[in-house]
């Protein structure tokens, strides 16, 4: 079952708390630095997760696409700031407090599951990006 299935399939006390949010190209749907309460599903468009350096260097990190979900490492670790996560088009996000995310989490597998697959993916473009690098610089 895809995300997008899997949102329009929410329990109504979840989909009830949904916040659906539009984005202009270029804007930020996310800051730097911040604290973090909130699961966002992007729903069209992409965006874009970035790191700037002290220099002002933007590095990118990572490019979502429509039914990609982001903001969940910070709500599993309350000690994580933000990145920055920028839209490259015009784009419309679901957000969802972390207490209804963890109560959706409680009665879906599926959602669960498609979380858990995005975690993975992100941590092998990670790694990936992490290994390239080291070889680089050996």
């Amino acid at each position: 079952m895809n995300l997008e299935d899997i949102v329009n399939d929410a329990p109504i006390q979840i989909k009830k708390e949904f916040i659906y949010r539009r984005h202009k190209k270029g804007s930020l749907i996310i800051h730097p630095n911040e604290q973090n309460n909130y699961l966002y599903i992007l729903t069209t468009g992409i965006a874009e997760v970035y790191r700037q350096s002290y220099a002002g260097a933007m590095v990118s990190l990572y490019i979502y696409d429509s039914y990609s979900c982001f903001g969940e490492i910070e709500i599993f670790n309350g000690k994580m700031k933000t990145l920055g996560v920028i839209a490259k088009q015009n784009c419309e996000t679901i957000a969802i407090h972390k207490t209804k995310v963890y109560e959706w989490m409680k009665i879906d597998f599926n959602f669960n599951f498609s979380i858990i697959k995005q975690l993975a993916s992100k941590l092998i473009s990670s790694s990936d990006a992490a290994a390239h690098l080291s070889l680089l610089t050996t």
